[in-house]
Order: C-alpha cells, then structure tokens, then sequence
C-alpha cells in the first residue's frame, strides 16, 4: 500500500509542476475537514495553474486517511484524489467552483483484498486567499458523486464484483478548510 501511495505522490507532483515557468506561482498546503475526506478530513497540496481577467484556476492533489469509526464503512479507509478549481475574485475574497475525483480503499474482507469507492465531487464555495501568499480559509459544499464501488485483490490486481452505482449515491457533504499559501 506504501509503494502505491509513494507512486501516486510522485505522479501528481509530476502533474503540477508541468507548467512551473508561465505563472506566477502560489502553493497552498491545507488540511479540510470533511470537505474530499468525508469524516475526518484530507491533507492538500494545490497550485497556481492558470491566470484569467476575474480569478485564476489551481489544481491539487490530496491524501485521506480516516480510522475505523463505528458504524460507519467498512474498515480503515485510505484515499486519494485530484482537483480542479476555478476562483473568481480581485482581491483576498473569492468565490469558488471546481471538479474533484477520490479513490478511497478500504480494508477487505481478508489481508488479500480491499474495497474500493471511486467519487467525484463537484464542489461551489467561499475561500479566503491573498493573492501573493498567507492565510487560506475556505468554506464550501461538496456533492459526493459514488461512480463505483468494489474490491481489489493485492496479489494481482485484479477488480472482483466492480459495479457502477445508481444515482442514489449522490449527497451533499460540506468542506472547511485552514493553511498557508506561499
């Protein structure tokens, strides 16, 4: 699972780096509650892509990581995911709208397996951040998209009882978040 998690770091700082010389950079590394982490939040990495006449776009990458909790889920969840954003706004107040994707694994049935939840989560909300860097404050609400769902076998990566979901699995889910951009 570590080498997994190590490759998929690896591949999204890759992806965000790309295009390091056109912009202006500014990172933001913050921690969410709820929000892409459901229960117990996510740890993000997001960057300055793209600037425009109103706003600018970023795009990020984070990990989860949530416990075991009673009564909820299948186990100890482990995840990541990607993100897309588009701020509007001049000034330090922004108006926020974006497209996220998460891969949550689960513990599985036996040391074997793993249960694994694909999501997409459109999100709309409020973010503080002054353009050149400091405190990052953001509010939002999310809509958790379940697209699949099924189990991994480790020991050859194989997808067993894999199933596209119905639309009941749509929900709303809210996100905050607090870090530091530089």
């Amino acid at each position: 699972m570590k080498k997994y998690i190590a490759v998929a770091l690896a591949i999204m700082s890759l992806a965000l780096s790309l295009n390091a010389q056109e912009v202006g950079r500014v990172h933001t590394i913050y921690g969410e509650a709820f929000g892409q982490g459901f229960v117990y939040g996510s740890l993000h990495y997001e960057q300055k892509m793209k600037d425009s006449y109103n706003g600018y776009q970023t795009a990020g990458a984070n990990l989860v990581y949530m416990p075991k909790i009673a009564e909820f889920g299948n186990g100890t969840y482990y995840g990541f995911g990607l993100n897309w954003n588009w701020i509007y706004g001049k000034e330090n107040h922004h108006f926020t709208t974006g497209i996220g994707s998460s891969i949550m694994l689960s513990d599985g049935a036996d040391i074997y397996s793993m249960g694994m939840d694909w999501y997409v989560t459109p999100n709309i909300g409020y973010r503080y951040q002054p353009r050149n860097g400091g405190l990052f404050l953001s509010a939002r609400i999310n809509a958790m998209i379940g697209l699949a769902q099924g189990n991994v076998q480790s020991s050859t990566l194989r997808m067993n009882n894999f199933e596209t979901l119905d639309i009941a699995r749509i929900f709303p889910w809210p996100g905050l978040a607090l870090g530091w951009s530089f």
